[in-house]
C-alpha cells in the first residue's frame, strides 16, 4: 500500500513541477525584461494546453508570434504558478522520500499561493480561464471561446495592445517585398510603365509570400498592400506613413469595411482608361488572376467563378455579339452574387455582371437602360436577356438552376 501511494505521489503535479515553479510576479517582471505579454493559463483543463501547443506547431506564423512575443504561465485554481522548464522530474525510489518530497512541495505552494493571490487581486482576474497580460501597463485581456481558432487570438491580442497604448507599427509576419504602401507612387509608376495597379486589402497574416504569384504580379502591376487587422474594440490600420491615405482607399472601396467584417479585397486599376474593377470569388487564385490581369491590361473586366466560368463586366456590345453568335442568352446580374451562383449557367447563356464595382466607358449608358437598372442594386434578381429579340425577363437569382 505504502509503494502504491508513493506511486500517486510521484503522479501529482505538484511533485512533477515543483523544480519548475515561479511565482507569477516573476513571470510578470521576466515578460516585461524580455519585452513579451504573458499567456496566463487560470485554471483551465488540459484541452486548453492541447490547443494552444497544436496552434503553434500547425501554424507557423502563430508559433513564431507565441517564441517571441509570449511569456506562457500557467497557475492552478488555489493560484500555484508553474512555468514549464526544459528537464526530467526527480525520480522517487521510496514513501519516506516522497512523502518529505510532497511536504516540501506544499510549503512552496503555500508561499506561492499567497504571492500569487495578492497579484490576481491586483490584476483584478477573479474567475479561472485564459488571459493575455501585458506587464509594463498590468493591461488585462480575457480570451474568448476557442481562444486559439482562426484569427480568434490576433484580434486579442491587438486588443491588449491597443488598451496599453502601443502604436502598431508593421504586422507580426514576414510580408512579401512586392508590397509597397505608397499607392499615389505606385499609380504613378504604373502609368509611366504602362502596368495595372493591384491593390490587396488583407489581414496581414493571411498576405500569400507564393513567389510564382509575387513574380508574375510584380512583373504585369504595382502592387499595393493596405494591411489592416481587428482587435475587440473593432478594426484597425497600422500606424505609419501611408495610415491616412490607406484609410480613404478603404472607405472608397468597402466603405462598411468594420462593420461588414471584411476578410480581404482585391482592386485593380488601370490609370491610363481610369477603368477599375474588384477581383471577386475563385479570380483570387493564381490561376484565374492571371487572366485577369491580362484581359484587364487589354481593356476588358472578367470575373471568374468556381466552375471556370467566365462573367464579363464590360464591353456590352461585344457580349451581345458574342451572345448571338452562340445562340445564347445573357443573364445580366450584380457581380456580388458571382460567389454564389450554381454550376453549368456557362453551358446555356452568356453572364455578364453589372454593378457599380465596375467603372469603364460607356456603363452610363448602359445603367440608362430600365433591365440593367433594375438588377445593378439587386442580390436577389437576375435579368435574362435575349439579344436577337431584344426582349428580357426578371428571374431570380435562385431559380436560375431550374430555368
Amino acid at each position: 500500500m505504502k509503494y502504491f501511494t508513493a506511486l500517486l505521489l510521484f503522479l501529482t503535479p505538484v511533485l512533477a513541477m515543483s523544480d519548475m515553479m515561479v511565482s507569477l510576479l516573476e513571470a510578470l517582471t521576466a515578460a516585461d525584461k524580455s519585452n513579451k505579454c504573458v499567456l496566463l493559463f487560470y485554471g483551465v483543463n488540459n484541452h486548453e494546453y492541447v490547443s494552444f501547443n497544436s496552434r503553434v506547431r500547425s501554424d507557423k506564423n502563430f508559433g513564431r508570434l507565441a517564441e517571441s512575443k509570449l511569456l506562457t504561465v500557467s497557475v492552478g485554481d488555489k493560484g500555484l504558478a508553474m512555468q514549464k522548464l526544459a528537464g526530467r522530474p526527480v525520480k522517487l525510489s521510496n514513501y519516506k522520500k516522497a512523502e518529505k518530497y510532497r511536504e516540501n512541495a506544499l510549503k512552496k505552494e503555500d508561499k506561492l499561493y499567497a504571492l500569487n493571490n495578492a497579484v490576481l487581486n491586483d490584476l483584478k482576474i477573479e474567475k479561472t480561464g485564459i488571459y493575455l497580460i501585458h506587464p509594463k501597463t498590468n493591461c488585462v485581456e480575457p480570451l474568448k471561446f476557442m481562444p486559439f481558432a482562426g484569427e480568434s487570438f490576433y484580434i486579442s491580442y491587438n486588443s491588449l495592445l491597443i488598451k496599453s497604448g502601443e502604436k502598431l507599427t508593421k504586422p507580426n509576419s514576414k510580408i512579401s517585398p512586392i508590397w509597397r504602401e505608397d499607392f499615389d507612387g505606385a499609380m504613378k509608376s504604373a502609368l509611366k510603365n504602362n502596368k495595372v495597379v493591384l491593390i490587396n486589402f488583407a489581414p496581414y497574416y493571411r498576405i500569400s509570400n507564393d513567389n510564382t504569384i509575387a513574380n508574375y504580379a510584380s512583373t504585369h502591376a504595382e502592387c499595393v498592400g493596405v494591411f489592416f487587422d481587428r482587435s475587440n474594440e473593432g478594426a484597425f490600420l497600422y500606424d505609419g506613413k501611408f495610415k491616412e491615405r490607406h484609410m480613404e482607399l478603404l472607405k472608397k472601396y468597402y466603405p462598411d469595411w468594420v462593420q461588414n467584417r471584411l476578410a480581404s479585397g482585391i482592386i485593380l486599376i488601370n490609370p491610363a482608361s481610369g477603368m477599375e474593377m474588384e477581383v471577386r470569388g475563385a479570380g483570387v487564385k493564381f490561376e484565374r488572376l492571371k487572366n485577369i490581369i491580362r484581359a484587364f491590361q487589354n481593356g476588358r473586366i472578367e470575373y471568374y467563378l468556381h466552375d471556370g466560368a467566365i462573367c464579363y463586366g464590360n464591353d456590352w456590345e461585344s457580349v451581345k455579339e458574342m451572345a448571338a453568335a452562340k445562340g445564347k442568352k445573357i443573364v445580366v446580374l450584380n457581380a456580388k452574387v458571382l460567389p454564389f451562383l450554381p454550376k453549368g449557367l456557362q453551358d446555356k447563356y452568356i453572364l455578364f455582371a453589372n454593378s457599380d464595382d465596375a467603372k469603364y466607358e460607356g456603363k452610363k449608358e448602359l445603367d440608362s437602360i430600365d433591365v440593367f437598372m433594375t438588377v445593378a442594386h439587386s442580390l436577389q434578381n437576375a435579368c435574362i436577356y435575349n439579344p436577337q429579340s431584344c426582349k428580357y425577363k426578371i428571374v431570380s437569382v435562385g431559380d436560375l438552376k431550374n430555368l
